[in-house]
């Protein structure tokens, strides 16, 4: 679960393109809405391209997006993280010919776009702060995953513990109170499987997300640190060009959102943790 979260129509739009074009013709149409001063020439004058008819053609599907455009299009756009990125791969796989190498590209690109496609196609929820146990109620949410996506009291005791039967009780009224879940006699029912969470104007910021997330991890670590065969710790200090940590986190994250989803499973038997954090320290 991520705490993010462009506006649902855009991400809608853009998990369904087929191509860059098609993309930029939906961000696009769905900026101007909202900016009805936005036209072509003033999108291309802050994208820093030289003629309106270029855009037209790429949204139209005449002529591709040349890479030396690619970013400042999307910037101009409001399009950023993964919006930014599901529009560059489709622009990648706009370019690939039928070569043996072109192939091998596609395969991997294609896999990038449907995992971005999966998580841009959730559901979208603000988190108000009065959800106190917010962090909790999004491990027994995962837990639904373990049971066909519906689960009774006694078995996420079966999970949690007895011990934590009132923080249950807490995390599933906090669910259905987001319209997530519903009861069903002794039974709750899982209404959306997959969410996105975004903190809204009195919400949870990302920060505060990934600080819960890093203490949840260090009550673990001890447990199952030695237990190679379940787990996985690494921990890095690099020393690195500038120039080259940019060029590769794009792909860095591209694996990581891959990994998520080929590991996410429909028929689970376990909850895991999964944390990365990568950033400048100087």
């Amino acid at each position: 679960m991520t705490i993010e979260g462009p506006p649902d129509d855009l991400r809608l739009a853009l998990a369904a393109a087929e191509t860059a074009g098609e993309a930029i013709g939906h961000a696009f149409r769905l900026a101007k809405k909202k900016n009805e001063k936005l036209t072509l020439g003033v999108l291309a004058k802050k994208a820093g391209i030289p003629s309106t008819g270029y855009i037209s053609d790429v949204m139209s599907g005449r002529r591709r997006l040349h890479a030396k455009y690619r970013d400042a299009l999307l910037h101009a756009l409001g399009l950023e993280n993964r919006t930014a990125e599901i529009v560059r791969i489709l622009a990648e796989l706009d370019e690939l010919g039928e070569g043996e190498a072109d192939a091998a590209a596609r395969e991997r690109l294609t896999r990038d776009r449907e995992a971005l496609r999966k998580l841009l196609r959730k559901q979208s929820l603000p988190l108000p702060e009065r959800m106190a146990n917010l962090f909790f109620a999004f491990e027994v949410f995962a837990a639904f995953g373990l049971s066909g996506q519906k689960a009774t009291r006694a078995g996420l005791r079966d999970v949690f513990g007895a011990g934590r039967g009132v923080e249950i009780e807490q995390a599933l009224g906090l669910l259905m109170q987001a319209g997530l879940i519903e009861r069903r006699e002794e039974t709750f029912h899982i209404l959306n499987d997959q969410v996105n969470f975004f903190a809204g104007e009195d919400g949870m910021s990302h920060i505060d997300y990934l600080k819960l997330a890093l203490r949840d991890a260090e009550s673990r670590v001890a447990a199952w640190y030695g237990k190679s065969a379940e787990s996985f710790f690494s921990s890095s200090i690099l020393s690195a060009r500038t120039e080259s940590y940019r060029a590769l986190l794009p792909a860095i994250k591209s694996a990581v959102l891959r990994l998520e989803s080929d590991l996410e499973s429909g028929e689970a038997d376990r909850l895991i943790r999964f944390n990365v954090q990568i950033y400048p320290i100087s």
